[in-house]
């Protein structure tokens, strides 16, 4: 009498949901860092797992070895929680300011980088460098041209003339006089001029401020992107060595009498 067992019953009801999960677990590091609830996913793809193992020790009998699958569900738990650590640090990472470290940059955003086809990362900091390098020197030069043409004494035009002669005709003493109530109004327009630019100049400078944290920001966030791949690509090679390495360990040896 020889009998078989199906097991189509166990491939869709026990087998197929923690493959599921075990990729669904890779929308964790495809998922924006700034954007949605990586931990939370991670940690809903954990508990998965757990009742998946709670339910396949629960019909099989008890046995002083585990099946196949039931190890296989507890090593893929273990590389789960492994990178929610990671990616626990990764999302720390992206909010950290500061400067990246010489070889972190050298390191991660051009070497691993390329490697996981990324690109050079360092070129577009760079970038990033040059653009606001040419919008300082413009604002400077703004600032300088507005000074050095609106230069005045305190004074005025006609501080320190020479009171004009005796015998100069009253028309011309009038006009000159009207001439300078003109230019003394001209003065105080140009001085109200100078002030607006020399704020504006000051306001530019606190957005020089912003763009540098925005630019240490944007390094550390970059960093953290090629982690994010690094982890992504790490997670698919440890799954796909675990599943031959599980079933390596967990084969019944037979020792001969």
């Amino acid at each position: 009498m020889t009998l078989k067992r199906d097991p189509t019953y166990h491939y869709f009801t026990t087998i197929s949901p923690c493959l599921i999960l075990i990729i669904l677990m890779v929308i964790t590091f495809i998922m924006p860092i700034d954007k949605g609830d990586r931990i939370g996913f991670g940690v809903t793809m954990l508990l998965s797992m757990v009742v998946s193992l709670v339910v396949v020790t629960g019909f099989l009998p008890v046995s002083s070895t585990l099946p196949f699958i039931a190890m296989l569900i507890i090593v893929c738990m273990a590389l789960m929680a492994l990178f929610m650590l990671t990616t626990l640090f990764i999302i720390i990472i992206h909010d950290k300011k500061g400067p990246v470290p010489k070889w972190a940059r050298t390191l991660f955003l051009k070497l691993l980088a390329r490697a996981l086809l990324m690109g050079d990362l360092t070129k577009k900091l760079k970038n990033e460098k040059s653009a606001r390098y040419r919008e300082s020197n413009k604002v400077t030069d703004i600032e300088g041209h507005s000074n050095q043409s609106f230069k005045m004494d305190g004074d005025g035009p006609s501080a320190g003339g020479d009171d004009p002669p005796q015998n100069v005709n009253n028309e011309v003493g009038a006009t000159l006089i009207g001439l300078k109530g003109s230019i003394d109004k001209l003065e105080v327009s140009v001085r109200k001029l100078s002030g607006s630019i020399d704020a504006l100049a000051k306001t530019s400078s606190g957005d020089d401020d912003d763009d540098d944290d925005d630019k240490e920001v944007a390094e550390y966030a970059l960093l953290a992107n090629v982690l994010d791949r690094l982890s992504l690509v790490l997670y698919i090679i440890a799954i796909a060595v675990a599943v031959p390495c599980t079933l390596l360990i967990g084969r019944p040896r037979i020792i001969p009498s």
